[in-house]
This record gives C-alpha cells, structure tokens and sequence, in this order.
C-alpha cells in the first residue's frame, strides 16, 4: 500500500458531499432512493482521498501479500450514517464523521458477519469489539488500525 497523503481538494470535495446531502435531506423524495442516494454522499465522503487512500488500515491489511483482496470498509455503517441525516442529525456533522479503513476481504467477512449476527446493534468500534467510548478513534490505532500517515509516510 501507498503512503496516505490527503488530496489537496479534500475540503472542496467534501463540501460537495455535505452540500448534495443536504439539498437531499430538504427534498420531499420516496425514502428508499433518498436513502440510496444518501449512501452515495456517505461513500463519497470516505472517498475523499481516494477509495484505497485512507487514513486508516487494519494491520491484516498492511501486512497482507500484493495479491491480498482487499474492502474500502465503513467504520460506522452507511445505513447508520443515513439514519442519522433522516433523523435530523447535522449532515455536516455526520459526514466529517464518516471514517473508512482499509481492511482484507476476510477481515470484512468476519466485520460483517460480527455485525448481522453477533452484535446487531452495535455502531462503529463496537462492531470492531472494541468499546469506543468518548475516546478519540487515534487511541485504537494500535490496537486494530494503523494510522496510515504514520506507518508509512
């Protein structure tokens, strides 16, 4: 993987995904494509830098050989973070919170699986088995995550 260096349109960027959102959020559409269409400014959102570009990346990842497959996942899910927007949580603040890490697709398959079956309920690093408190998401970095500017740049 390549260093993660943040492009220099982050911020314009990021921007037109908060500004989309809104102008969604506003309009009186049928709920299933206003959400869709939600999902897609949450998606763009953590692409900001790039769909492998990412701030952070699981260890399993990192250290993963080149032909590892690898997922662009979601810290908190997409269906969450549309929630949030419906339920009249700022877009602005939903979508700056929007955290991807890259991660194997085996460790998606047992994220995903945790998810659905184990812990149906739990939102963001709960999903990840670890309990994310108040605390910042840098202070689980060592724990699961690699901050990618750090390990690499």
């Amino acid at each position: 993987m390549k260093p993660y260096r943040p492009r220099p349109d982050r911020e314009k960027r990021l921007t037109s995904s908060v500004k989309a959102a809104e102008a969604l959020v506003g309009l009186d559409l049928y709920p299933q494509p206003k959400g869709e269409l939600l999902s897609i400014c949450v998606w763009k959102a953590t692409e900001l830098d790039g769909k492998w570009n990412t701030r952070f990346c699981s260890r399993g990842s990192l250290e993963a050989d080149p032909d590892t497959k690898l997922n662009h996942e979601h810290v908190v899910e997409r269906a969450k973070l549309v929630d949030r927007m419906l339920a009249g949580v700022t877009v602005d603040k939903v979508l700056k919170s929007a955290v991807a890490c890259v991660v194997t697709v085996a460790e998606h398959k047992r994220l995903t699986g945790r998810s659905r079956s184990v812990a149906p309920g739990c939102v963001g690093l709960p999903r990840w088995g670890m309990d994310g408190g108040e605390r910042k998401l840098e202070l689980f970095v060592s724990h699961l995550w690699v901050d990618h500017r750090q390990s690499l740049g």
